[in-house]
């Protein structure tokens, strides 16, 4: 390694720098535009899928409960008749 980077010409050498540290720089750049996403989208977005989860379970537990309101007066009424 160390006897190729003597056989580079210093233009290539300092190529090498800069797309070095413009990969560094992109790298860090795109993990501070994913951090900022993340904070939004747990501030914003977390809280509406939470309501959302809720309202559905809601339902669930209304529908389930209205289910067996009819199973029992079916039951109730077919009792009285017997």
């Amino acid at each position: 390694m160390r006897r190729l980077l003597e056989q580079l010409k210093i233009g290539t050498k300092i190529a090498v720098a800069a797309t070095s540290i413009g990969l560094l720089a992109y790298s860090l750049v795109g993990l501070s535009d994913v951090s900022a996403l993340s904070t939004r989208m747990a501030g914003t977005s977390m809280p509406r899928l939470v309501a959302a989860l809720e309202i559905g379970r809601a339902v669930s537990v209304a529908a389930v409960q209205e289910k067996m309101l009819l199973i029992e007066a079916t039951a109730a009424g077919r009792q009285q008749r017997m």
